[in-house]
């Protein structure tokens, strides 16, 4: 870590089992990001009953925003006055303490007005991230043998050599900013993947497992929850085969927005780190606009100008395809009219594609788990195939 790097340990931290912190700030609105998993899943009945209490408590306390509902837990991106948002968070401490209580709420305060969300928006799901890893394939979290490491600590990591530090995200995201390890330290792996979806089937490459073999396995997303599930199904397909063995797997706790939050400077982080509400985008807030812009090598899909912000919703072209691309102020024009369907993002251009990859036996794997585990117990307890009662 450079001497002059400015550190806001504060920052660093989860705030789950903490009081939560005052308003930085009674100006502008608040916005909460946060994602709890429940493992064993909610039955339908809990899962109803907090849905009722999420609305209740947004009425209550004029919280808008949006987020995912499922048996497996809960997922959203929500603005609310400073004090609301507080008052929100302990309401559901309050409603399933055992749960809520781990929750890491990130609450950033001097938010833009303009940018709060106009209604509550809540939406039942399968899966909180679309790995298509729902029901029986989902890799148990209780099982993960990833660790949670906070910003500061994930920083000094990054610096390490025999580490690879993979970005969980889609490409379109990674584009616009990603973090860039030192010379000598974490090799930097972009999966280059159009949704998540695609991810199970990059891990699962032969070449990918090459990469992480003996080495120290890093990841990042935007808040975390991507990589629960990323850490989660590395974690069992390293348990469940012979030949992935890592030296240990680690994800930064509260992802990039903590990361951003502990290092306003920045870091390692480079550009912008793309969000999925009305702001679009963050920056490190203490790095000057026009460095930001020098760091960002993303391009204007239509003129090949210098660009790196999502506006206007333009997308891909390629009908297999449909994520969104950069179109800059001087071409927007034309990318909403004779251009729209050849518009096409960098990984169609490149010819890059995960979509015919296949996927890992997850049942089988957990299968097999299952079974080593109850030799491992029959093992223990001194029993044998001819100790079966009869």
């Amino acid at each position: 870590m450079s001497p002059s790097e400015k550190v806001v340990e504060t920052g660093a931290r989860s705030v789950a089992h903490k009081p939560l912190p005052p308003p930085a700030t009674l100006d502008g609105i608040t916005q909460i990001l946060f994602y709890q998993y429940v493992e064993p899943v909610w039955s339908a009945r809990r899962q109803k009953q907090a849905l009722a209490e999420f609305h209740r408590l947004a009425a209550e306390h004029d919280v808008t925003g949006r987020g995912r509902i499922a048996l497996e837990g809960v997922n959203c991106t929500l603005t609310a006055p400073p004090w609301g948002a507080r008052r929100f968070c302990q309401g559901l401490r309050d409603f399933d303490p055992g749960l809520f209580n781990d929750t890491d709420f990130k609450l950033t305060d001097g938010v833009d007005p303009s940018t709060k969300f106009k209604a509550l928006t809540l939406k039942s799901t399968l899966e909180l991230v679309a790995y298509g890893l729902g029901g029986e394939r989902a890799p148990l979290l209780k099982q993960n043998t990833a660790k949670h490491v906070e910003a500061d600590e994930y920083h000094k990591m990054l610096g390490e050599s025999d580490t690879v530090v993979i970005d969980v995200r889609n490409h379109y995201e990674t584009t616009i900013g990603r973090i860039e390890p030192p010379k000598n330290g974490a090799e930097f792996l972009d999966p280059m993947m159009r949704n998540s979806r695609e991810f199970p089937k990059w891990l699962n490459a032969p070449e990918t497992k090459a990469k992480l073999k003996g080495k120290k396995v890093m990841m990042y997303c935007t808040g975390g929850i991507r990589c629960e599930r990323a850490t989660a199904l590395l974690s069992q397909m390293e348990r469940a085969e012979d030949e992935l063995e890592t030296r240990g797997i680690f994800h930064v706790r509260g992802g990039i927005d903590r990361y951003l939050k502990t290092f306003p400077e920045g870091g390692y982080w480079k550009g912008r780190n793309y969000l999925f509400d009305l702001r679009g985008e963050q920056k490190a807030e203490e790095k000057d606009e026009k460095e930001v812009e020098s760091e960002t090598s993303s391009v204007c899909c239509v003129c090949k100008y210098p660009y790196a912000l999502y506006k206007g919703k333009h997308v891909c072209g390629d009908k297999e395809c449909k994520v969104p691309v950069l179109v800059c102020d001087r071409c927007r024009a034309r990318a909403d009219g004779e251009l729209k369907s050849a518009l096409r993002c960098p990984l169609c251009e490149t010819g890059v594609s995960l979509r015919d990859l296949p996927l890992p036996d997850l049942v089988a794997q957990k299968r097999k788990l299952a079974l080593d585990g109850n030799r491992e117990r029959t093992s223990r307890s001194g029993g044998g195939a001819d100790d079966r009662p009869r």
